[in-house]
């Protein structure tokens, strides 16, 4: 009689266990689904602002610090605050998914123990900031191809670089005198005949102590803008 019930019992167990086992898979199902449908034209924005336990807000709403959040696409003023710590503020555009990162700057007793005791934070943004550049640098020389010969730094003159509001390369000539303007075009041209990626007419060239002999749509040698 006793093995009978005892049968019983573990076939009711079972029968339980493979119900509260459907459930969980189901809930689970929903759940996915309900995270999928919410992240529907969003980008995932990954947020580190070194120490992590820093509050971050996004016009005002808080986001997690140190993960994902996934954002809609627009312009965000954020805000960093923690205590001993400078307070943090900046617009931001989110287009695609991106990193934002930043360190906090003590300015206190209390924020230079904390940046002591969470330095693991600091040192992954670091980190983080590093290879971010070095993506964007790469990139940078695949759109604009003249940046692998910049800078060019001699006692005559300096070739560099700079980007302008609208998010374009300018080509920035710094001449000592107005007399070395020839040996800064002759490096110029021998740039762009050299590498044959560099052409001069597609870069906006400005020349800072003289005039500028190239025109931009046109590469002439020799005329003003």
């Amino acid at each position: 009689m006793k093995q009978v019930q005892h049968e019983q019992l573990t076939d009711i167990q079972r029968k339980w266990l493979r119900i509260a086992f459907v459930l969980v898979i189901g809930f689970l199902v929903v759940w996915v689904i309900g995270v999928q449908i919410s992240r529907i034209g969003r980008v995932a924005v990954e947020v580190k602002f070194a120490p992590f336990d820093a509050v971050v807000e996004l016009d005002g709403v808080r986001v997690r610090n140190g993960s994902v959040n996934w954002m809609r696409e627009g312009k965000y003023i954020v805000t960093v605050e923690r205590e001993g710590f400078e307070r943090v503020e900046r617009e931001i555009e989110v287009a695609e998914e991106q990193q934002i990162l930043g360190m906090m700057v003590a300015v206190d007793d209390i924020g230079r123990n904390i940046t002591l005791r969470r330095s693991r934070d600091f040192m992954m943004v670091e980190s983080l900031a590093g290879g971010l550049a070095r993506e964007t640098g790469r990139r940078e020389r695949e759109d604009w191809p003249i940046l692998r010969h910049l800078p060019v730094r001699n006692m005559l003159f300096s070739i560099g670089s700079e980007i302008d509001e609208d998010g374009e390369l300018v080509v920035v000539v710094r001449l000592g005198s107005g007399a070395f303007q020839e040996a800064a075009v002759r490096e110029l041209l021998r740039i762009e005949r050299e590498d044959e990626d560099v052409d001069l007419i597609d870069y906006n060239i400005r020349f800072e102590g003289g005039e500028n002999p190239f025109r931009r749509n046109g590469s002439s040698i020799g005329g003003t803008e």
